[in-house]
């Protein structure tokens, strides 16, 4: 398993229920394949919308429909021991981010949400930044710790962190 991949968008086609206690995200509805989607040992699933359940590495792909997680730690429990019908996101992000407090809280979801997340950014991506005078926001392509916050005078502010600089990653933001 790679401290990092370079694909910011694995898979992410259907729905999924989430089984605490087997420590399995299962097919709930759509078109899951997780083997020939290519997930693998080590990947990173963001679970509900905007990961709003939390995320966890993928520790194997059991089957067609089903993966294996390490841990439930950075998931939010709930009682009933299983979530279904759960939008999520399979990425190859370093895997420190979801441990490291600074870039575990949740995503900046457009509206002004202070946040805090780890984005892939592409080539095109980091150049189309740069031309539009937000260079800080990406400097370079690779992977890139984003903060959003609220300044002291109530200003939403932006604030970048190259974690990885690297040619060759794919996105979809």
């Amino acid at each position: 398993m790679a401290l990092w991949g370079k694909s910011d968008l694995v898979y992410n086609s259907g729905k999924v229920n989430l089984h605490y206690a087997e420590k399995e995200i299962r097919r709930h509805s759509g078109t899951v394949d997780f083997v020939a989607a290519g997930v693998k040992t080590g990947d990173i699933i963001a679970v509900g919308a905007g990961r709003t359940v939390g995320q966890a590495i993928v520790s194997g792909v059991v089957g067609v429909h089903t993966v294996s997680i390490a841990s439930t730690q950075f998931l939010t429990y709930v009682p009933a021991n299983t979530v279904q019908n759960l939008n999520y996101y399979i990425n190859q992000k370093p895997k420190s981010s979801i441990e490291d407090t600074h870039y575990s809280a949740l995503p900046d979801f457009g509206n002004g949400t202070p946040g805090h997340d780890v984005q892939g950014i592409d080539d095109s991506e980091a150049s189309e930044a740069a031309s539009a005078g937000i260079g800080s926001y990406a400097q370079h392509a690779g992977w890139v710790g984003i903060i959003t916050y609220t300044d002291a005078h109530g200003n939403f502010r932006r604030k970048a962190e190259t974690l990885v600089a690297m040619s060759g990653i794919t996105s979809d933001r």
